[in-house]
C-alpha cells in the first residue's frame, strides 16, 4: 500500500465472524495507520469487533457496534481484527483503511 492511500469497503455482516484482511473485506494484509469500522445508520442489529473467537454475547463478546456507531483502531493488523452479527440485509459495516 502506498503511503497515505486510504481504502473504503462495505461489508455485508453475517453471524460468523470474518477477519478484516480477508478478500471479502479489505482484502489486505497490509497494516493501516488506521482502520475505522462503522455499522449502518440503518442497521437492525449490533455488530460486533474483536479477536478471533469474537461472538455477541459471553466471554467473547467484543466491542458492540449498535446502529450508527464506529470504533477507530491505530496501527492494528486487519488480520487479527474480526467482525460478526447477524444475518440481515440491512446490516453493513463502512470500513476505511488509512496507510
Amino acid at each position: 500500500m502506498a503511503d497515505g492511500e486510504i481504502i473504503f469497503k462495505t461489508y455485508t455482516v453475517t453471524g460468523a465472524a470474518v477477519a478484516l484482511s480477508g478478500s471479502t473485506a479489505l482484502n489486505t494484509t497490509a497494516i493501516p495507520r488506521k482502520l475505522s469500522i462503522q455499522n449502518a445508520s440503518g442497521a437492525a442489529d449490533a455488530a460486533y469487533v474483536g479477536p478471533a473467537a469474537v461472538g455477541a454475547a459471553g466471554a467473547n463478546a467484543g466491542r458492540e457496534l449498535a446502529a450508527g456507531e464506529d470504533t477507530d483502531l491505530r496501527g492494528q493488523d486487519p488480520a487479527d481484527v474480526y467482525v460478526i452479527g447477524t444475518v440481515d440485509a440491512a446490516n453493513l459495516l463502512y470500513i476505511t483503511a488509512q496507510f
